[in-house]
């Protein structure tokens, strides 16, 4: 009996460890599964969290580049309106410019009848360095040794050819008296032409740029000393012997002169321009006579349709005030140049006959020959004109009333 009860109660043990056992399984199932619910939880929240803090540090990052855009936006809007003021406050100086051009003219005019003698002999001519007879035939179709022997055309054809320097070097692009090299001229020359922009921005830009460079900086020395030097050496060998060696001291008046107004070009509120062709004109020497903005200030010697050559270039304003560009340029001072049978009040080319064409080849002005034609149309020689003109020419003030003024689009 009592070996039974044990067996009973030794059963019920194991059926209770079965069934403890089961369930302890089963506790470790769920927990287990609870702490794969709980890790699979955590990673999920570290995700979110870490996206999360990814979205805030973005947003964090968009916010300062947007303050950052709204600050430059500021800044550029009050650069604007700077720029804009300053160009409103910009000087006009176009009776500046007009006084120093002509201030100019008169230095240009003084060194050549100062310094070179009323004719350059032919055998002096005929002795010139290659570069200056380069830079002559550039002037002039007419050939040089026919020019410089001339008491009534020699000094007017020097002071073309300083004018031409002046202008390929300082004038034409007022910017490339800055820096070391033409770079900044150059650069500024191609934002000028740029077509991305209105011309009004362009003008602006121009204005407040040059005032600017104005400012802040000075022609290097070095390249002051190289200027002059350069127009030394094409200048020296048609002055007199006496002045060659003392010649780099009077055209330094001449590079000042031509470097302020230069400066002033580049920073007038007006464009102005030196212009030695005519806007539809080619880069030939050859060019017709334009009484729009041309005068005649000596006869040509050979009167022909071309101009024999252009003494001074012409000082033109292109925009108004605002940067608005006219419709037709403004012409503040007239060129001067060679031509026909001198200064009259109309101008009536002469008819050429055969006897004073002979030798010329083709009538064309790069081919004329030097044959001297009196006011009257007759073939004469320096004696004869010298009689009846006499040696020096009279100057001829320029009071610009017959300025062409043109229009405002």
């Amino acid at each position: 009996m009592h070996q039974v009860k044990r067996k009973r109660l030794d059963e019920g043990e194991s059926s209770d460890k079965r069934n403890r056992s089961t369930h302890t399984d089963e506790l470790e199932r769920r927990l287990n599964r609870l702490k794969g619910h709980v890790e699979g939880f955590t990673n999920s929240f570290d995700d979110v969290l870490e996206s999360l803090v990814a979205c805030i540090s973005e947003r964090k990052e968009l916010k300062d580049k947007l303050k950052s855009a709204q600050q430059q936006v500021v800044q550029l809007t009050q650069d604007i309106e700077q720029i804009s003021g300053e160009q409103h406050n910009a000087p006009d100086l176009d009776n500046t410019l007009e006084n120093q051009f002509i201030d100019l003219k008169q230095l240009i005019r003084s060194l050549t009848f100062d310094l070179c003698g009323r004719q350059i002999l032919p055998s002096t001519s005929s002795g010139l360095p290659d570069h200056v007879k380069t830079a002559l035939a550039a002037v002039s179709g007419v050939p040089a040794t026919q020019l410089l022997k001339s008491k009534l055309h020699a000094r007017y054809f020097i002071q073309a050819l300083i004018w031409r320097l002046l202008c390929d070097h300082l004038l034409t692009n007022p910017f490339l008296i800055w820096g070391k090299d033409n770079e900044i001229g150059d650069f500024i020359r191609r934002a000028q032409n740029s077509q991305k922009v209105s011309i009004n921005r362009r003008q602006r830009w121009r204005t407040v740029t040059g005032r600017l460079l104005v400012d802040i900086a000075t022609p290097r020395p070095a390249r002051v000393t190289d200027w002059q030097k350069m127009l030394a050496a094409y200048i020296g060998p048609l002055v007199e012997d006496k002045h060659k060696d003392n010649i780099e001291k009077h055209i330094e008046p001449i590079l000042e002169g031509a470097i302020e107004l230069a400066k002033n070009l580049a920073q007038s509120r007006t464009m102005c321009v030196i212009q030695r062709r005519g806007p539809d004109d080619n880069d030939g020497v050859s060019q017709k006579y334009d009484d729009k903005w041309m005068e005649v200030v000596e006869k040509a010697i050979v009167p022909y349709e071309d101009i024999d050559f252009l003494v001074t270039p012409a000082l033109v304003q292109l925009t108004n005030s605002l940067g608005d560009k006219f419709k037709n340029p403004r012409v503040i001072i007239k060129a001067e140049v060679c031509h026909g049978r001198g200064r009259v009040s109309v101008h009536v080319p002469p008819t050429l006959d055969s006897s004073l064409t002979q030798g010329r080849g083709t009538e064309t002005a790069s081919g004329r020959q030097s044959r001297r034609i009196d006011r009257l149309g007759q073939v004469a020689d320096d004696d004869e004109l010298n009689q009846h003109i006499g040696d020096d020419v009279e100057e001829v003030r320029d009071d610009g009333s017959d300025d062409y003024k043109g229009e405002t689009q």
